[in-house]
């Protein structure tokens, strides 16, 4: 990967063939940045798949990484990112958003289905208006690129929002609430 290059990386399980990923909107989103100066400091690297013609359709080099088997070449593609990109337009609570946020990867993506549950602070990336056109992603990734998030910070918060011990206190909260009054005595 170009150290001197700004990455943006999509991916998923069929991210280029399955319609849900969004992977036509990010293509959209690429065509309406390519207008801009960023087009000779961006690439992209997809994982998922292991070829496509988005080089032809936007002018944006791309880096085809196939299928991840491992953990740790997928963490190593998120931290080489700056930022990972969503543009699922049915999706609930992805992995690869919760991956990228544990990795400090700021994240980008429409805000639909729990999206909106992983990235809730402007700290970790933006939620983006669903559109049909995908047009108005473009504008988040130029603003994610300038922002230069902190990796640290990112991956922190997305620690202690998932920790062991703050998820088994929300679960305690839940299961107290459902006991409530004279039903039950508290954990």
């Amino acid at each position: 990967m170009p150290k001197n290059k700004k990455l943006l990386l999509f991916g998923a399980m069929s991210s280029t063939t399955d319609p849900r990923k969004g992977y036509h909107l990010l293509i959209a989103a690429l065509n309406n940045l390519k207008k801009t100066s960023y087009i000779e400091s961006i690439e992209l690297v997809i994982f998922g798949a292991s070829s496509g013609k988005i080089e032809e359709t936007t002018g944006f080099k791309a880096h085809y990484m196939g299928r991840m088997y491992d953990d740790a070449s997928l963490c190593l593609l998120y931290n080489a990112a700056d930022i990972f990109l969503a543009p699922s337009i049915q999706d609930n609570l992805p992995n690869t958003l919760v991956e990228s946020l544990a990795c400090g990867t700021p994240c980008l993506a429409f805000n639909i289905g729990g999206m909106k549950d992983l990235i809730d602070d402007e700290s970790l990336g933006h939620l983006v208006e669903f559109s049909k056109d995908g047009i108005n992603f473009s504008d988040y990734i130029i603003k994610i690129i300038e922002n230069k998030n902190e990796q640290f910070h990112i991956a922190e918060k997305s620690f202690s929002k998932r920790s062991y011990s703050n998820v088994a206190s929300q679960y305690e909260e839940v299961y107290n609430s459902l006991l409530g009054g004279d039903y039950g005595r508290k954990l």
